[in-house]
């Protein structure tokens, strides 16, 4: 992918991204908010998903994918050791601290973001490992 963004660029970003975000997860909601655009509007979806993956290029963190009413969709970022430097967290990174897992549980939302946590520190551990993971749906047989 080629950008003009640079990784100061792309630092700065991150911090108003995470702007009065206490943890290693910010949700979409909040980024929308903290950049004063519109959720609803599609140039400022574009907008979000050409910086997330400005973001994930440079190693600074990750969008976290999960599913609400059988759709697809990203429901924040999560920090990676290098986003956490950036922000001036110099802590190394384990599980992210307020992945919205049981809140989603609560509201009848289904993530893959407990296991997404628990397989990144997971990597973080033993980055000897090659971790993989196939999700389908089961067959009526099963």
């Amino acid at each position: 992918m080629k950008t003009n963004v640079t990784i100061n660029g792309a630092e700065s970003k991150l911090r108003s991204f995470f702007q009065g975000v206490e943890g290693d997860y910010v949700s979409i909601q909040t980024i929308f908010r903290n950049e004063n655009r519109d959720l609803e509007a599609q140039k400022d979806k574009n907008w979000f998903y050409n910086y997330s993956s400005i973001l994930k290029k440079y190693g600074l963190a990750y969008p976290l994918k999960g599913v609400k009413n059988h759709t697809s969709m990203t429901l924040g970022l999560t920090l990676t050791d290098k986003g956490r430097n950036a922000l001036g967290n110099k802590i190394a990174l384990g599980p992210p601290k307020n992945i919205p897992s049981s809140e989603s549980k609560a509201k009848g939302e289904v993530t893959l973001a407990t296991w997404r946590r628990d397989a990144y520190a997971l990597q973080e551990m033993h980055p000897e490992l090659v971790i993989e993971f196939d999700v389908r749906m089961r067959k009526e047989s099963e």
